[in-house]
């Protein structure tokens, strides 16, 4: 056990080598103990062995049937693995072990969603309120004192909608905002700085700071990622019209002239924020999608930001591909400079979701196990109409298959 603990303090220390280490240790020294299973198995998923997890949780499971960490952390595995019924009857399971577990339900409903199982997950994902991440979220909800909003009559009503979660959450469900303008008889948004300048694009919204909530009068509220459940969608419901999300055409000129080149002009993004969870096993990372910079013909616009520029130090851009991502101040410039582009590449991160919301054509580098928006086994997406997803065949960190069928689109389009 101490071995098992080692490989989780290690893993938080993002020192995977020696956390692996730490649990092929652990499993020499006792493999038949189900505390041990279960703890080694929950380390290795996140390590990326998710087969030999879920073999490990099936042992635990199997040692101890009373374990609800046993039953979730094999549900994990199998989500990982994208064996999606069983993730979801494992995960069940766990919550009836431990029905109050708000980390079992919220798991659950991302399961439930991937699955197209809208009815159900949206209801689950209404567990986050009891999850420590969102405590100052549910705190500013608490303020609110006033009704939430379930889908009722609001003609003349005043809605207020407060954005969470990350960017790319944000722009996705965003798409309500012109449902709700049609709907009700004000619509008040209390956004996050990053996203505000980007949110005023969309008409009959007043955007505000969250700051300024106790200046506001209001009639109902709403968090943004519960207008699913409010407006009840389903898969052949989601409102995927688009653009839904804007550039000013003086922005969009100006960043146009900042480009030039000749033929195709085609964005790349290749990884988002590392402090996502699993976000190593979302993000291809530079040296993986590299090869792409030697089809010819094509303008590569560089709009990485973040962390991801950290690449450039050990791999610099070739000399054709302009570097914006230095210049962007935010997602308004980064929508400007989308305007501008034939296409986008990006993995699974905020600028996706900025292009898709803005109907660009854009191509989604997507792992093997997705997030729920992208759904299993196709190629378009019921959010996004102008996106099509490239997917990872197996899990694992490896994009060379994924690049090298973008790239060779990419040499038709060019050629």
């Amino acid at each position: 056990m101490a071995h098992a603990n080692l490989a989780v303090g290690l893993l938080g220390l993002a020192q995977t080598d020696a956390a692996l280490a730490a649990c092929r240790q652990a499993l020499a020294l006792n493999p038949q103990g189900a505390a041990i299973a279960c703890t080694l198995g929950g380390t290795l998923l996140e390590l990326g062995e998710a087969a030999e997890a879920a073999a490990l949780c099936r042992r635990a499971i199997e040692l101890d049937p009373t374990s609800a960490g046993a039953h979730f952390n094999f549900s994990h595995a199998c989500k990982a693995l994208n064996q999606l019924k069983t993730a979801q009857e494992s995960a069940e399971a766990a919550i009836a072990r431990n029905p109050d577990s708000a980390v079992y339900h919220f798991h659950l409903a991302h399961t439930l969603l991937l699955q197209g199982d809208m009815d159900r997950g949206w209801e689950e994902y209404e567990w986050r309120w009891a999850l420590p991440a969102f405590a100052e979220l549910a705190a500013l909800r608490r303020q609110c004192y006033r009704p939430e909003w379930t889908g009722g009559d609001i003609a003349d009503k005043t809605i207020l909608i407060y954005t969470e979660q990350g960017l790319g959450d944000i722009i996705q469900f965003a798409r309500y905002l012109p449902l709700l303008v049609a709907r009700a008889g004000r619509v008040i948004l209390a956004a996050s700085d990053s996203v505000r300048r980007l949110l005023r694009c969309i008409e009959g919204v007043t955007v505000i700071a969250p700051a300024e909530l106790a200046e506001q009068s209001f009639d109902v509220h709403c968090a943004l990622l519960s207008l699913p459940r409010a407006f009840g969608t389903r898969i052949d419901t989601i409102p995927g019209q688009s653009p839904y999300l804007r550039s000013d055409p003086a922005d969009t000129a100006r960043w146009a002239a900042r480009i030039g080149g000749e033929g195709l002009r085609v964005g790349i993004v290749w990884a988002g924020n590392p402090a996502t969870q699993r976000d190593r096993f979302r993000s291809p990372r530079l040296p993986s999608v590299a090869p792409l910079f030697t089809v010819p013909g094509i303008t590569f616009v560089c709009l990485q930001m973040g962390a991801g520029r950290r690449d450039l130090a050990d791999m610099p851009l070739p000399a054709h591909v302009i570097d914006l991502g230095s210049e962007i101040s935010d997602l308004t410039d980064t929508a400007a400079i989308m305007a501008g582009l034939d296409l986008m590449i990006s993995s699974c991160t905020a600028p996706l979701h900025l292009a898709g919301a803005m109907g660009r054509p854009t191509w989604a580098m997507i792992p093997f196990a997705p997030h729920f928006p992208w759904l299993l086994d196709r190629t378009d997406s019921p959010w996004y109409p102008s996106m099509r997803l490239y997917r990872q065949s197996q899990t694992g960190r490896d994009w060379s298959s994924v690049v090298a069928e973008i790239a060779e689109y990419l040499r038709r389009m060019s050629g």
